[in-house]
């Protein structure tokens, strides 16, 4: 992909046009040829202050209102009783709505919410989104910058944010890399470059399963988590109280989540599209998964053997220890188990590339 881009000082981005261009490539799997040019008149005339009441030690966070983020958020305002600014972007009023509704239900501590309108109607293109992880970050990072403040926090769990294949079929960015910690690394890496100041994108939680994440709690925020939506297509269609799937992914982790955290409560009345999970597509795959993880991780040398099955796996055991990565997929692999209890387990075949 070709791009030209009009911006204030070319000069710099030209200068790191192509430390842009891995992370992009990273993100997408595509090639990036990046060129900036001198932009032309006032990027946006008579913007008004983004902050105008954020006390100066408060913390900024990326906030998207799914769970992990609603987890982490009430940890920092509840456990840790931090001032934070959680930013946020949306792409419709019920996305907005929701976060909003998510924020006003976790009433401990101080948060002052920052959203911001990314609403491009666009026809006849791709619409994976493969590199809304970059858009994202760089919503946060601008905020961040704006406070005077040198660093990023993200709340995302360790098993959503590396995102192994389910199957060996998938390649790549097939498996969205945006919270992936080698993408956290990159991104930090190119706003020092940039800016020529440090940068960090903090993820205290990449060591932690969701589970573990939400057992971490205090009940004082379980009418939050409840309200966070964690479905593929829970803001997508637009309408205001639509039912999750049940059966995407991202249903799927957590509701194993909420099972295995003990915490199934959060769960009560919530209705789905389709209850049972265990004769889908999605269920199989992840299960398939789960048996290749607990499988490696039976033998004497479980790291070796996770990475001859799982070679993504490298690219994360540069930001995380080897044991840590190790003790991680252990306890997802527990975890599953207690879920595949609950909603039936359906034994994959012995090998598969395909749901």
């Amino acid at each position: 992909m070709r791009v030209r881009i009009p911006v204030r000082r070319p000069d710099v981005w030209n200068a790191n046009a192509e430390q842009l261009a891995q992370l992009l490539r990273w993100l997408s799997d595509d090639e990036w040829i990046l060129e900036f040019c001198q932009g032309e008149g006032p990027l946006t005339p008579g913007q008004s202050p983004l902050f105008e009441t954020a006390p100066p030690d408060a913390d900024p966070v990326l906030f998207s209102g799914g769970m992990d983020s609603t987890a982490g958020l009430a940890r920092d305002l509840f456990v840790n009783e931090r001032r934070v600014v959680a930013v946020s972007v949306f792409t419709n009023n019920w996305m907005l709505y929701q976060q909003r509704q998510v924020i006003k239900n976790l009433t401990h501590g101080h948060c002052l919410p920052v959203q911001f309108n990314l609403n491009l109607r666009l026809s006849d293109i791709e619409s994976s989104q493969r590199t809304r992880g970059f858009v994202y970050l760089a919503s946060g990072i601008a905020a961040a910058w704006t406070m005077s403040r040198r660093f990023l926090r993200v709340y995302e769990n360790g098993i959503g944010a590396i995102n192994l294949p389910y199957l060996r079929s998938q390649y790549g960015a097939q498996a969205t890399r945006a919270m992936h910690p080698k993408t956290l690394h990159m991104m930090s890496a190119l706003i020092g470059s940039v800016t020529g100041e440090a940068f960090s994108i903090d993820a205290p939680y990449l060591t932690l399963t969701k589970a573990e994440l939400i057992a971490s709690v205090p009940e004082d925020a379980d009418q939050a988590l409840q309200q966070s939506v964690s479905c593929d297509s829970g803001f997508s269609a637009r309408v205001r109280g639509r039912k999750p799937c049940g059966i995407c992914t991202s249903c799927l982790l957590r509701r194993l989540a909420i099972h295995a955290s003990k915490k199934s409560h959060l769960e009560a009345g919530q209705l789905y599209r389709r209850a049972d999970p265990s004769t889908s597509e999605q269920w199989a795959a992840m299960a398939w998964q789960a048996l290749r993880l607990e499988r490696c991780l039976r033998g004497e040398d479980p790291w070796n053997t996770l990475m001859m099955e799982f070679p993504a796996l490298r690219s994360a055991s540069r930001m995380i220890s080897r044991n840590d990565l190790v003790r991680l997929y252990r306890t997802y692999c527990q975890e599953w188990a207690v879920v595949s209890a609950k909603f039936g387990d359906t034994p994959p075949p012995r090998d598969r590339t395909a749901a």
